[in-house]
This record gives structure tokens, C-alpha cells and sequence, in this order.
């Protein structure tokens, strides 16, 4: 969807959107798989600009960080973006930015495109390395057993050579 200035009067503009996966492009971006997302949210024009806030909801699916076993998990990301007319912004060379602006862009010449606010905000939202659950144990070093499945027997006897020499001093 396309969000013009246009569009936009004094009231809320309603938007619920269903967002493709294919459209995303986050595959291989993230390692994961994106399902049923779908975004649900208001257009505004305000005094500065155009604020769009919403919520972009659906299910991810991929590998464990940690143990690399498939997990499915619900994702919710609340946002709130403003797009600013340009005149608006401070053109000094150093200015420190306002709590409110932390969330703001340049109001682009043409419309607003959903999708890449989506992209953006999922990027933002989503964690470096997805893991099953907060505990995983992940894969044993040694024989690569999966830790969460119970303990694989391996010891952790072996010394690195280096550290040999401290060994004998504790003797």
C-alpha cells in the first residue's frame, strides 16, 4: 500500500493491511520465515508531517542460534514512525536530536510505501540471533548433542597444552 499526503484529512486514516512475505524480502536477511503478517494501524497528517503508527503482527519460523532445532513464535511490534517536511529539519552541522525525532525521516516527493516501513521496523524489532527459548542449552562443543535433549557425557577433561605449566603450580 501507498500512503499519499492526498489521502490524509483531518481524521485518522484506518489502515489494516496484509503484508507478503515476498514483498518483505527478510529471508535471507533474518533466517527466517515470515507468516500471516499483517499490519493494523492509522495515517495522520499532522502540522510537521505524516505520522504512521500501528502494529505489524504474525509468525516467524526458522533455526535455533543455539541448538539449531525449527521453532514457530508469535511476533508483535508496536511502532510509531513520523515523516517530516524537510523545511522542518535543523541544517546545522551538530544539533542534538529531541526524543521526538528519534523516530523521524524526511517526508519523501512521492507517496509513502508500507512495505518498507514494515521492513524496517522488523529489522528493528527483531533480535541479531533467534533462539527456541531462553534456556536452550544449545549443542554440546565436543560431540554436537543437543543439550536440551539431556546431558551428551562428554567430559571437559582435556587441558590446552598452554596451560599445562599452571596445572603443575597448583600441585
Amino acid at each position: 500500500m501507498q500512503i499519499e499526503e492526498s489521502m490524509l484529512g483531518p481524521e485518522p486514516l484506518d489502515i489494516r493491511e496484509e503484508i507478503s512475505p515476498e514483498a518483505l524480502g527478510l529471508d535471507e536477511d533474518t533466517g527466517l520465515k515470515f507468516l500471516g503478517l499483517a499490519f493494523e494501524g492509522t495515517a495522520v497528517k499532522f502540522d510537521r508531517g505524516i505520522r504512521i503508527e500501528g502494529t505489524i503482527a504474525g509468525k516467524a519460523n526458522g533455526p535455533c542460534a543455539r541448538c539449531l532445532e525449527p521453532f514457530e513464535r508469535e511476533i508483535s511490534i508496536k511502532f510509531r514512525s513520523d515523516f517530516i517536511d524537510a523545511e522542518h529539519f535543523v541544517s546545522r552541522a551538530e544539533s542534538e536530536v529531541g526524543l521526538d525525532e528519534l523516530d523521524a525521516d524526511v517526508l519523501p516527493e512521492g507517496p509513502i510505501e508500507l512495505v518498507e516501513i514494515v521492513r524496517e521496523q522488523i529489522h528493528l524489532a527483531e533480535p541479531e540471533r533467534e533462539i527456541c527459548r531462553p534456556d536452550c542449552q544449545g549443542l554440546c562443543s565436543r560431540c554436537g548433542a543437543n543439550l536440551n535433549n539431556g546431558d551428551c557425557g562428554c567430559t571437559d577433561d582435556a587441558i590446552d597444552p598452554r596451560w599445562e605449566a599452571l596445572k603443575k603450580l597448583k600441585k
